[in-house]
């Protein structure tokens, strides 16, 4: 009997955060009122505001669960035994596809960018992408792909500005995220990677590209 309470009591919450996914994509955060939210999932006020007592935490919800789905997307990735550089052109490329293909993960992704109003989640997982991008560099230079000289600071957080621009970028003008993304590769590795790292990776950005999955 607890088992199936809990079951039913989950049911209740996802159908919560689906049906703020919905709004938040529709409409916008700012434009969504908590009523709606209720109406939305068929649900009671007493029980949305139950399980999220403000927009804001129910927002924090949604980043959570889309920074898990991002998770089980890149773990097959970063278990690979790939040289790290080529771990991480693969990453960028398979997170703008979960972006287009999740809604979950792409609203998500849309509420980190007002992370002030929202919660701590964004800031936080926005400052681990970057680490990340560090964390390959150095790996990078490691694995002959990236110049000894090259810091890994400056670069890392190129490619991650360069990832929030072209996905923030592509939505405002419809353009395609995937050629963005490449570009933003090309331009990066041209300045860091070794000559014979360089005809390597650029393959991977191109392969990558090509893929909407």
């Amino acid at each position: 009997m607890a088992i199936q309470r809990q079951a039913r009591a989950e049911a209740t919450r996802q159908s919560i955060i689906h049906a703020a996914v919905e709004l938040f994509g529709e409409v916008g955060y700012g434009d969504t009122d908590m009523t709606d939210v209720v109406a939305r999932a068929k649900t009671s006020g007493g029980t949305c505001y139950y399980y999220f007592p403000t927009k804001s935490s129910l927002a924090a919800a949604v980043i959570e669960q889309a920074n898990a789905g991002i998770a089980a997307e890149m773990a097959p990735i970063w278990e690979s035994d790939e040289p790290s550089m080529l771990q991480t052109i693969t990453a960028t490329f398979r997170f703008i596809a979960a972006t287009e293909n999740d809604p979950v993960i792409r609203v998500g992704y849309q509420l980190r960018q007002a992370v002030r109003q929202i919660s701590e989640t964004g800031a936080t997982s926005f400052a681990d992408t970057e680490v990340v991008f560090a964390t390959a560099i150095r790996g990078g230079v490691r694995d002959g792909h990236i110049r000894a000289d090259v810091s890994a600071k400056e670069p890392a957080y190129t490619l991650f500005a360069g990832l929030v621009g072209c996905r923030l970028l592509s939505d405002a003008r419809s353009e395609d995220p995937f050629v963005r993304l490449a570009q933003v590769w090309r331009t990066v590795l041209q300045a860091i990677a070794t000559d014979e790292g360089l005809p390597v990776l650029m393959r991977r950005v191109r392969a990558e590209s090509r893929k909407r999955t």
